[in-house]
């Protein structure tokens, strides 16, 4: 869940981003760029075409116990805290008997760390340590198209997990 451009042969990728959903539509992708309204960053990034489009706050189109692992990479933060819950209650009811589910997560003691360490040894010169800790956490709002702005109003983080309270998500 949460694959971005890193498809892997024989799985299934699910992505529900904006830039998956107009990979679909290679004509209107050309136009919103054309137009302005879509970076060059987004434009040029190459998707596959086996991604699955789904919202995974959203039931899972799966038989229950019918996969053998489930990857969710860095998409918890994406969603608010009780949307988490869901889909990994979700992740779990497809999960088949003896299956592994993994969790790649932004780690919110290791960033804090950073940012302490960061303030310690501030010299003036490089980024300030506040930019760190606000852009790693994703409250900053640096899209530099109308689009973008108007799909990430408020970044792109609703929710920062450290091992204690994704261990709590977990159960």
């Amino acid at each position: 869940m949460g694959c971005g451009i890193n498809c892997l042969d024989g799985w299934i990728n699910i992505d529900n981003s904006i830039n998956a959903k107009l990979s679909k539509h290679q004509k209107l992708k050309y136009i919103l760029r054309m137009v302005g309204l879509l970076s060059e960053s987004y434009y040029g990034v190459p998707w596959s075409d086996s991604i699955i489009i789904h919202d995974i706050r959203k039931r899972l189109p799966f038989l229950d116990e019918s996969i053998d692992f489930v990857y969710i990479s860095v998409v918890l933060e994406s969603l608010k805290k009780e949307e988490s819950i869901s889909v990994v209650k979700d992740a779990f009811r497809v999960l088949n008997h003896g299956g592994i589910i993994r969790i790649v997560a932004l780690n919110l003691e290791y960033i804090t760390k950073n940012y302490v360490n960061m303030v310690g040894s501030y010299d003036g010169n490089g980024e300030l340590p506040s930019d760190y800790l606000l852009r790693t956490i994703g409250f900053f709002n640096n899209q530099k198209t109308l689009s973008e702005k108007i799909l990430y109003p408020q970044g792109i983080r609703r929710y920062i997990y450290d091992q204690i309270s994704l261990s709590n998500l977990l159960g």
